[in-house]
């Protein structure tokens, strides 16, 4: 469930391998930059899901994979890119971690409906 201000939102972590990879991105300027590194990295060998952010310079990889690939493929395509956080996912039948997120800045529910459809497209989100 998500409650948003100062509520939870429950995680299940599941998968071998699965690593999740925050990259710090240079040089994107628009959303055309973002796409064409999101569309490089979902393209990478062991990509489940890729997400960039022009906005926030950051890109989210998740799936059995290398960080040092990662930024190679930005590389590639024309942009800069360091690894800023790199977790490994838990094993099929892993823990169940509860994590409470604050979110600042919402003024109406379209914002708080926006942002719980995005929390539940990640992977391992139960529910």
């Amino acid at each position: 469930f998500f409650v948003f201000g100062c509520g939870a939102a429950r995680y299940f972590f599941s998968g071998g391998a699965m690593k999740h990879v925050t990259l710090k991105v240079s040089g994107m300027t628009c959303g055309a930059c973002s796409s064409t590194v999101e569309a490089a990295l979902s393209r990478a060998e062991g990509v489940q899901r890729a997400s960039v952010s022009c906005v926030t310079h950051l890109a989210v990889v998740e799936g059995v994979v290398q960080a040092a690939d990662l930024v190679e493929v930005v590389d590639a395509v024309g942009f800069d890119a360091v690894v800023d956080e790199v977790r490994e996912v838990a094993e099929e039948g892993g823990e169940e971690v509860v994590v409470e997120v604050k979110v600042s800045g919402m003024t109406c529910t379209a914002c708080s409906g926006t942002i719980e459809r995005h929390l539940q497209s990640l992977s391992g989100v139960r529910e």
